[in-house]
């Protein structure tokens, strides 16, 4: 049995168009893309939380709200990353991170 799986990365996953790696703000920081990919249903060790935060706001405190944070949407083409509250993505694209971010909220 195969999954479909949205890619999130870590800092040191998601490569700069220049080269290097992106600096995350926090250890809990993933970088959310529009990356998908079918992998076996057994890799699939447990379900995770993750937490929709623009830049503007605070993170949640560790203690309370266990589980990863998204800031930045990784755009795994062009090797750059967006804010969450950038307005460049497709209309279909802003659509998933503003419903992402509100349920977040």
């Amino acid at each position: 049995m195969m999954i479909l799986g949205q890619w999130f990365y870590r800092r040191e996953e998601a490569k700069k168009k220049g080269g290097g790696n992106w600096e995350a703000n926090d250890t809990r920081e993933l970088f959310y893309s529009f990356h998908f990919d079918e992998a076996p249903a057994e890799s699939v060790m447990h379900r995770c939380v993750v937490y929709f935060i623009p830049a503007h706001k605070q993170l949640p405190k560790r203690r309370d709200n266990p589980g990863f944070i998204v800031r930045k949407v990784y755009d795994t083409d062009e090797k750059t990353l967006w804010e969450l509250t950038d307005k460049v993505y497709e209309v279909s694209k802003q659509r998933e991170i503003d419903l992402l971010v509100e349920k977040s909220m």
